[in-house]
């Protein structure tokens, strides 16, 4: 099994490499991993908001929700055309999808277009 970084700031460092991720292929919620709120709810990663419930166990089976041609959809039919802010032009953009989803809509209200990128990080000291 690979060793996947959890962190929310980026995988496309200048100066830290990818453990386990090579090359990273951006944020895997509902693409290859879901989670299970304790009430049933299934959202791609349980730090989104409660907008990213997709469904919920005691209603549907996880197969249902899972096979849904629309779940998950911000990431499963994500567009170059959705990113936002600082990632808008940026050259691993198609693959990072703007970065962490939840910390992208916590702090700026929108998707894909994580703040705290750690390649904007490093800009301000390299």
């Amino acid at each position: 099994m690979p060793i996947m970084g959890a962190d929310p700031i980026g995988y496309h460092s200048t100066m830290l490499p990818n453990v386990g991720l090579s090359p990273w292929k951006g944020c895997t919620a509902g693409i290859n991993h879901l989670d299970i709120q304790s009430d049933g709810g299934i959202k791609g990663c349980l730090s989104l908001p409660d907008e990213f419930i997709e469904g919920n166990v005691r209603e549907k089976s996880l197969s249902q929700i899972w096979n849904d041609l629309d779940a998950f959809s911000y990431n499963r039919k994500f567009k170059i055309d959705d990113l936002k802010n600082e990632c808008i032009g940026c050259r691993y953009g198609k693959t990072c999808k703007g970065g962490c989803m939840s910390v992208s809509t916590s702090v700026t209200g929108e998707k894909h277009g994580d703040p705290y990128c750690l390649r904007l990080i490093e800009k301000l000291f390299v």
